[in-house]
């Protein structure tokens, strides 16, 4: 799976001095190396036929929306055969941000799964199964009447 991180607006700018405001500074390595390790935690939940050809972009950054409290946001797009899944989530905290964001992409890729592989596991024989199943209950259901 590949991975692209980028960042947007996370320094602060005053737009009458041109100074960088010390409210936040910008990543270090540290932070950098936490949330890769977990937005690699999502490639495990991807399926097997996904995983090579899958492609993450990760786009973090301070939302414009300050009145609401939470400064920022991340966005994550992942490209996977047949699907494009797109999870966003903002927060006071850029870790929590991508939190939220990781754990709805989890949800979305769930989801993914399952719909995916009940139309693979349905094939001719379990489908001669279902309705095998399906006719001896409904014969034992009119053998009762």
């Amino acid at each position: 799976m590949q991975l692209s991180l980028t960042f947007k607006d996370l320094e602060k700018k005053n737009t009458k001095q041109g100074e960088k405001n010390s409210q936040r500074k910008p990543l270090n390595k540290n932070e950098l190396n936490i949330i890769e390790t977990k937005l690699k935690k999502i490639e495990s939940f991807l399926p097997g036929h996904a995983k090579k050809s899958a492609r993450m972009e990760v786009i973090l950054g301070e939302s414009r929306a300050k009145s609401l409290g939470k400064n920022f946001r991340a966005e994550i797009n992942l490209s996977l055969p047949e699907k494009i899944l797109v999870a966003n989530f903002r927060s006071k905290s850029l870790h929590a941000a991508v939190d939220g964001a990781e754990s709805r992409m989890i949800r979305q890729i769930r989801k993914y799964k399952t719909q995916h592989h009940i139309d693979k596991k349905m094939d001719g024989k379990s489908l001669k199964k279902l309705r095998s199943i399906f006719r001896s209950n409904e014969d034992a259901e009119r053998s009762e009447d």
